[in-house]
């Protein structure tokens, strides 16, 4: 028995020490610095500290093994490194103002001449840091220059201007991500602002949409205050209301940066928790005590409620380069990025110019695609000028549904070459109208053109004949099920659910978007067995469909109609079918049997000109100069809500995005309830 103990014990001791690991912006975190843990890496506080920091004392990374020490014990021991980057300071080699040196009064002028270097130094640190994390797990936090307020403040001979301090700060964010594209970014509280509007000013202008963090340095911030520091007025809860960004508290340093001993302070529960309700999510203490009771202290404020938690995330720059020729507009159009969000990028080629290609992060020639930033990227599109002696064929689809093809598909041609154009429509969705341009008439889907000695525009108008009167559900598409032994299952290209017994029931969405009367048509396969289940609408019994055994055949279906129409009314209803007995379902559909108000409206304004232009993933809308539209709602091919919004005054462009290949309907919503409905197509 005693054995099996003692082999417990130290089961509990690896999960305690695995608990501690790494920085969790949704817990309260502890450090301490490198000076210190170096000579105490066995101790306890090793164990139970979340992230070690490291002053940057050298511009070059290689110029001190102190950095690979560091790492190696924080990829060891999974904890999160932070560096103070305090390289501005050490590079100009003025000396810290605390200690009499000119970094307050000409340190701004040295940063002006030698950003460059700056920005070098930084470079070459983080991609040192970047081979020795890559792979790892481990996401750095940088604390960036402390005291950078300075530079655009008070005694400086030649000082930055906010909006120059924040440019600058920018830039050096952006090289660090450029290696570390998960890095954490803080930046400093400054003891020297003591103007309440320079606050609002000077974090004004700072890159807050790439930072997370704030921090204090210099260690003499106080736990057991509202305010930051003795000798500022700044306090902790009025940074976080300007800046809504967390705070990284430090202690234990003196003028210099000479250890000034454990901060008691910062191990009383109730200071840590004012502080926390102030937005401090972390401390260092730089030279703690050896029993300093982290585990204890931790414990106590398991409840805290973080502000980080769920506001901290990496922050992806996208830079796009374009070439002489074209231009690339971005969906959404910004810079900057939450790591995992989704981007389009479309290049659009000027006049006698094509698009040649995309290089850097995106490859490929396709004229819209689809960036996911997993990290900071550069994206370049490059054109090409089209040969004086060659011609393009351009074809325009409106009107409705379809898509045109060339043969051969080529980016110009030369004059006296043939071109076959094929009109497609969806089938069960659009037909093919008719063309023109380009000398082409009549409806024919393929006919030849020949190229003469200046470009051709053709257009191919197709005509949208789906509704959205009818509302599809597909039998696997439920959100709860009753019954263990039902599944969803494809054969011969059909997806159903089946081994259905006596008793089980599916639990669907149904959205509706125009009330009435619909009746209720169900795809069913039933072996030679008849069969049946209950149709209830919010919980109200509307009917039964019977299904007669005739084909001794499991895959094979056949279409029942519910006796009698229902009534549906405008919005969402919880659909569920009861099972009787053993059957197989495709799908179930509610068809429109009786037109109302909206749909004959809807036909009144169905002929306004809409144009819709599908690309890879989506489609934009043009709206007409002058419209009325309100508001919108997009519908699957099964007639289900995906979405809606409101169209401001003004707005001329609706753009869709991350859709998958589908039939998709927008509806547009005008005056008096006038309808108009229009079809994309995404392949």
């Amino acid at each position: 028995m005693a054995k099996r103990i003692i082999i417990f014990a130290i089961s509990l001791l690896f999960i305690k020490i695995d608990l501690f690991a790494q920085f969790n912006p949704c817990k309260f975190n502890f450090g301490t610095d490198w000076d210190y843990l170096e000579n105490n890496q066995s101790s306890s506080i090793a164990n139970e500290i979340n992230y070690v920091t490291k002053w940057i004392v050298n511009a070059s990374y290689h110029e001190n093994a102190v950095y690979d020490r560091m790492l190696g014990f924080c990829v060891e021991k999974k904890k999160t490194p932070v560096f103070y980057s305090y390289i501005i300071a050490k590079a100009a080699a003025l000396g810290d103002a605390d200690v009499g040196g000119r970094l307050g009064t000409h340190g701004a002028e040295w940063l002006k001449n030698n950003f460059n270097n700056v920005k070098n130094y930084y470079n070459g640190f983080a991609q040192s840091v970047a081979s020795k994390l890559n792979g790892t797990g481990l996401t750095p936090i940088w604390l960036m220059e402390p005291d950078y307020y300075q530079y655009a403040s008070g005694p400086q001979t030649s000082p930055l201007s906010f909006q120059q301090a924040g440019d600058y700060m920018g830039q050096l964010i952006d090289i660090i991500r450029t290696h570390l594209p998960d890095a954490m970014i803080a930046i400093d509280i400054s003891a020297w602002i003591e103007d309440h509007n320079n606050t609002h000013n000077y974090y004004g202008s700072m890159p807050l949409n790439k930072v997370d963090f704030l921090f204090t340095s210099g260690g003499q911030s106080q736990a057991g205050s509202s305010n930051i520091k003795a000798e500022n007025k700044m306090t902790w809860s009025g940074i976080y209301d300007v800046t809504k960004k967390p705070i990284i508290a430090d202690c234990g340093y003196g003028a210099g940066g000479g250890s000034t001993g454990h901060n008691a302070q910062w191990d009383n529960i109730s200071n840590l928790k004012a502080r926390i309700m102030d937005g401090v999510v972390a401390v260092t203490q730089k030279n703690p005590n050896g029993n300093w009771a982290i585990q204890s202290i931790r414990e106590q404020l398991a409840n805290e409620n973080i502000k980080s938690c769920g506001s901290v995330g990496v922050q992806c720059t996208l830079t796009v380069n374009v070439g002489t020729g074209g231009k690339v507009t971005k969906n959404p159009d910004k810079s900057i990025f939450p790591k995992g969000d989704t981007v389009w990028l479309t290049a659009t080629p000027d006049n006698r110019y094509n698009f040649k290609g995309w290089s850097g992060a995106a490859s490929g020639t396709n004229a819209s695609i689809k960036i996911t930033m997993d990290g900071s990227k550069t994206v370049s599109a490059q054109f090409e000028a089209i040969p004086e002696n060659m011609r393009t064929v351009t074809v325009k689809v409106t009107g409705g549904s379809g898509s045109v093809t060339k043969s051969p598909e080529e980016a110009y041609y030369s004059s006296g070459s043939t071109v076959t154009l094929t009109a497609k429509p969806v089938k069960g969705v659009s037909v093919f109208e008719g063309w023109s341009g380009g000398g082409l008439s009549g409806n024919n889907t393929t006919v030849t053109l020949t190229v003469g000695s200046t470009d051709i525009v053709v257009t191919a108008t197709f005509k949208d004949t789906l509704k959205i009167d009818t509302i599809k559900i597909e039998a696997e598409s439920f959100e709860q099920k009753n019954g263990e032994n039902l599944v969803t299952e494809t054969k011969n290209g059909v997806t159903s659910i089946g081994y259905i017994e006596s008793g089980y029931s599916t639990t669907y969405k149904l959205d509706v978007e125009l009330a009435g009367a619909y009746k209720v048509v169900c795809r069913v396969g039933s072996g030679l067995q008849s069969s049946n289940f209950t149709i209830s609408i919010n919980g109200k019994n509307v009917g039964t469909i019977d299904f007669p055994g005739t084909v001794d055949n499991w895959e094979t279906f056949q279409e029942e109609t519910l006796s009698s129409t229902i009534n549906l009314e405008k919005g969402s209803h919880t659909l569920q079918l009861n099972f009787g007995s053993a059957v197989n379902v495709d799908w179930i559909k509610f068809v429109m049997e009786k037109p109302n108000a909206v749909l004959k409206n809807r036909k009144q304004s169905a002929l306004q000109n809409l144009n819709v232009i599908s690309q890879k993933g989506g489609f934009i809308t043009t709206l007409p100069s002058i419209h009325q539209f309100s508001s919108y709602t997009l519908f699957d091919c099964n007639g289900r809500n995906v979405g809606s919004g409101q169209i401001s005054t003004g707005v001329r462009q609706l753009s869709f995005s991350n859709l998958t290949k589908n039939v998709w309907i927008l509806r547009l919503n005008g005056p008096s309830k006038s309808v108009t409905i229009r079809t994309a197509v995404i392949k």
